[in-house]
């Protein structure tokens, strides 16, 4: 399984706690299962991550013995970006997961530890099984939960990449979502000014009529909001391919990129 880097501990949990809280317990609240909830809202305001929660929550447990090891079916959805997570209680030492489509293993998490997660994204839609097995439990009886997020917000692309895309011959739509003053001031090539304010009001009338036709919108710097509030307007309009530059202007020239020396390209 590939490693994933970009998420820290606290990240990883901070996903975890809106998974777990509401869900109901009924004949399972027992102490590890608010062991479990405790360590959820203890870390609420950890961080701020970008994942929304797409399935119904798990709380569930493993007995001593032979008991190891549970199955769970979910529905994904092609192309859906993923993260599975499992968290489990004090009493857990380890917690692997493994991701299967029918008898294939598509993905697994075996690392020692009590927080395992992965990333998957489904070629196809359909009903997969996520094996849960805890390998070592300090007590009779181990809790642990279960959740599927997706990734929220605008995709993103890099200065490499938006700079392939400027000097093939794609058809796309390059979007400066600054201000009209700022964009006369300097913009990136071939980009056109549609400043945020007025994607707000009739954006609808200032895109491109094809809503499969690449688009691109950017502003100031990863800070600034408007190209990724821009985009997410795109998205409700019905836009299919809709990206963010989020480096931004400042990102471009500090890749070492010139500001466009051509006339105003809007």
């Amino acid at each position: 399984m590939k490693a994933i880097k970009f998420l820290s501990g606290a990240m990883l949990l901070t996903l975890c706690t809106s998974l777990l809280i509401l869900t109901p317990v009924d004949a399972l609240e027992q102490r590890g299962v608010r062991e479990v909830k405790e360590r959820l809202y203890a870390l609420r305001e950890a961080g701020k991550d970008k994942y929304e929660l797409t399935h119904t929550p798990t709380i569930d447990w493993l007995v001593s013995g032979k008991d190891r090891a549970k199955g769970y079916d979910f529905k994904l959805n092609k192309g859906e970006d993923y993260l599975i997570v499992g968290v489990c209680d004090s009493d857990c030492r380890d917690m692997d997961l493994e991701l299967y489509n029918g008898n294939v293993l598509l993905d697994f998490d075996r690392e020692p530890g009590s927080t395992p997660y992965l990333e998957f994204v489904p070629q196809q839609t359909g009903y997969y099984s996520l094996g849960v097995t805890i390998p070592s439990c300090t007590t009779g009886q181990c809790t642990f939960g279960i959740g599927i997020l997706t990734k929220t917000g605008v995709p993103e692309i890099s200065t490499k990449t938006l700079a392939k895309v400027i000097n093939s011959k794609a058809n796309y739509t390059l979007i400066d979502s600054r201000k009209k003053s700022e964009f006369n001031n300097g913009h990136i090539s071939t980009a056109r000014s549609i400043p945020y304010t007025d994607m707000t009001k009739n954006g609808y009338y200032l895109l491109p009529d094809h809503k499969d036709e690449l688009l691109i919108f950017y502003c100031w710097n990863e800070a600034c909001e408007w190209s990724e509030e821009a985009a997410k307007i795109a998205i409700e309009y019905g836009y299919t391919r809709v990206y963010r530059y989020s480096a931004g202007y400042v990102g471009w020239l500090n890749d070492g990129y010139k500001p466009c020396d051509c006339a105003n390209d809007s």
